[in-house]
């Protein structure tokens, strides 16, 4: 699939499978998000991953915008720390 295929044929799912996920497509999820490339390659997000019962629970204890129930949550961060600290290091007068 083209990058620009998967721009505009992507899709919300608000209906998921009752099926358990598949820890090796989570992964190659996972894996993809890290390798992202960044600006300067600072690459200043964490992703946290849910896939258990019970934080799955927790999670949609607390945030009621989630709708049906996903198999896997995954939560991206920005790290502002590492931001500042490749701002310091690269900053020019």
């Amino acid at each position: 699939m083209e990058l620009k295929e998967a721009i505009f044929k992507r899709r919300c799912i608000r209906f998921f499978e009752k099926a358990p996920i598949d820890i090796e497509k989570l992964s190659e999820i996972l894996n993809a998000g890290i390798y992202a490339p960044s600006a300067g390659n600072v690459q200043p997000w964490e992703f946290y991953c849910y896939y258990t019962k019970e934080s799955l629970e927790k999670i949609r204890s607390t945030a009621p915008g989630i709708v049906g129930n996903p198999a896997a949550i995954i939560v991206g961060c920005i790290n502002q720390e590492r931001v500042k600290r490749y701002k310091a290091e690269n900053w020019y007068h």
